[in-house]
């Protein structure tokens, strides 16, 4: 996926990009925090652009698809897991009568895990350049 934007600061070999938001991106803000119709993004400056420089941005639509997967599909498949082993343990055992309320707090357990899971694995994942944007063009 590529994208214009304007850079806004510098920070070594790192450019801060400030990006207008597209229709398309909605309101998930999940590119960057920005104010009102932009998106601010970290964006490797191999090419050297300068701050006020307007620029062409790439980053891997696979490394999108797998934040995407992180942050919407792996929370809710660990809800509907830990809901499913807390109902099937429960009925296994004497206490059927609490089985969907062993599910639930199961699951919800499950989630809060997930979301631990995806704090760490942010953390790591800052830092690695293949989640990084990268200058691939100066404009102007």
């Amino acid at each position: 996926m590529e994208e214009e934007g304007r850079v806004i600061n510098l920070k070594g070999d790192l450019a801060t990009v400030e990006i207008e938001r597209k229709n398309a991106c909605g309101t998930c803000r999940a590119c960057a925090l920005g104010a009102g119709n932009t998106m601010i993004t970290e964006a490797e400056n191999s090419l050297g652009a300068k701050i006020g420089q307007r620029v062409r941005v790439e980053i891997s639509s696979r490394e999108i698809l797998k934040g995407a997967f992180l942050i919407y599909i792996f929370p809710l498949l660990a809800l509907i897991l830990g809901m499913v082993l807390g109902v099937t343990i429960t009925n296994r055992s004497s206490f059927k009568e609490s089985s969907q309320t062993v599910g639930l707090v199961l699951g919800l357990v499950f989630l809060v895990l997930s979301f631990i899971l995806i704090w760490r694995h942010s953390k790591r994942a800052k830092d690695r350049s293949a989640y990084r944007s990268k200058i691939i063009q100066i404009i102007t």
